[in-house]
């Protein structure tokens, strides 16, 4: 039965991001520009699993190969203005303080296994 869900997940996930994605060359302070003038920087939490690690890695040759341009990886509670957070609940200590905060609502996947959760 999980075999079924990943398959329909995978088919399903491109259309769901492509649907929420706006590029626009323009300003107006709403958006979240991830590579403009320079890149957005990548932040994980060193002490989280290696797998968010190998995630930022990836991302970053993904925006390189795109964009030409070189995203700075950060591991320590270093944060510029545009910073992409890449971790998982009870790993990432940035990610659990913002969830203790109120300024991150997790609670429609802490029950379930794999998601992904976007937030701006």
């Amino acid at each position: 039965m999980n075999k079924y869900k990943l398959i329909l997940l995978l088919l399903v996930l491109p259309q769901i991001l492509t649907a929420q994605i706006k590029i626009s060359n323009s300003d107006d302070g709403t958006k979240f520009p991830l590579v403009s003038n320079k890149s957005a920087s990548l932040y994980y939490d060193d002490n989280d699993l290696q797998v968010v690690k190998k995630t930022v890695s990836l991302l970053a040759d993904d925006i390189h190969r795109v964009t030409g341009k070189n995203p700075k990886i950060v591991y320590k509670n270093n944060l510029s203005k545009y910073t992409v957070i890449v971790g998982t609940i009870n790993h990432s200590c940035i990610i659990d303080d913002l969830i203790e905060k109120g300024k991150l609502d997790v609670s429609k996947i802490t029950n379930d296994g794999n998601n992904l959760f976007i937030k701006l």
